[in-house]
């Protein structure tokens, strides 16, 4: 079994992981620390666990006989956090807040987006932070196009619904492309609109391309087609289709003349969350992908 701790256990995001993780067959969840809740059933803080779970909030500061660790603080205390920790031998370290996406690079840490950088993940990394999910789906749309080097202007990005609105994803997914291709200076625009919907978040990418829309679609398949989390659709799909699951659904059509657009949409609270921290962990220890994320969609 793996042995695995949680940092920051009372936030809304360490409650799907909690969620996830105590249905995981391989896990033996050991940690869930946070002081300001020590003492308390989690369940208490995690409505939705109760019934699921007797684990308890504890105070722990030592977490070097864990396997797998999860920082679910926010950026500065994760900052302060990796100053001062030694990171045990053999030991993986999940971060699932902003503090190593953009603003304090550490070489240490990849990016965890499997659709990336599953490689590196599996190939003896042993520190990720989980991407932003606006920046997970819009990079998961961009990279066909970009590997082919068949984006070069401009990218302009619509978001819709349930997000949580953060700063510097524009610089995210630049930051991300720029690893791939360092001559790369187009601009990449984000413009936010609300729905009235807790998690799904669609992401709507318009790109220039002389491609077909078939040779698009086709690429978009061959490239993705041996990843378990990402699927291409020939329609467009509604929130409840990925709610409550780790899936990047992808839809691509011809817009104006020129251009493709090209649509993704996933569940916000597990893709650049809960869900995608749980698949980084699979992957670091040498499981199956969708072990603890074959989950059913909440909308049926």
């Amino acid at each position: 079994m793996i042995s695995v701790g949680i940092l920051g256990a009372s936030s809304p995001t360490a409650g799907e992981l909690i969620r996830l993780l105590i249905n995981h067959p391989d896990v033996d969840l050991k940690t869930v620390s946070d002081t300001s809740k020590s003492g308390q059933k989690v369940s208490s803080v995690h409505h939705g666990l109760i019934g699921e779970t007797d684990l308890v909030f504890t105070t722990d500061d030592d977490f070097s006989s864990l396997d797998v660790l999860f920082l679910c603080l926010d950026g500065r205390q994760v900052e302060e956090f990796m100053d001062s920790y030694v990171v045990a031998e053999n030991q993986y370290i999940i971060d699932l807040s902003d503090c190593y996406r953009v603003q304090n690079q550490d070489s240490r840490f990849v990016y965890g987006l499997s659709e990336l950088n599953r490689k590196p993940l599996v190939r003896g990394a042993r520190l990720a932070v989980v991407p932003s999910a606006v920046a997970s789906a819009a990079l998961i749309s961009l990279l066909p196009l970009f590997n082919e080097s068949a984006i070069d202007t401009d990218i302009d990005i619509e978001v819709t619904g349930g997000y949580d609105k953060i700063g510097y994803v524009e610089t995210e997914i630049i930051c991300q492309l720029r690893k791939i291709r360092p001559d790369f200076n187009a601009k990449v625009s984000i413009a936010y609109s609300d729905a009235e919907v807790r998690r799904g978040i669609r992401v709507k990418t318009m790109v220039q391309s002389k491609m077909s829309t078939h040779d698009v679609v086709r690429m978009y398949q061959d490239l993705y087609d041996d990843h378990n989390m990402t699927f291409i659709v020939d329609r467009p799909m509604d929130f409840i289709e990925v709610e409550g699951t780790d899936k990047c659904l992808v839809y691509i059509q011809k817009a104006d003349s020129g251009y493709i657009q090209i649509e993704a949409i996933v569940d916000g609270k597990l893709r650049g969350g809960a869900g995608d921290a749980l698949h980084v962990m699979n992957l670091f220890c040498g499981l199956h992908e969708k072990i603890g994320l074959s989950l059913k969609v909440i909308g049926f």
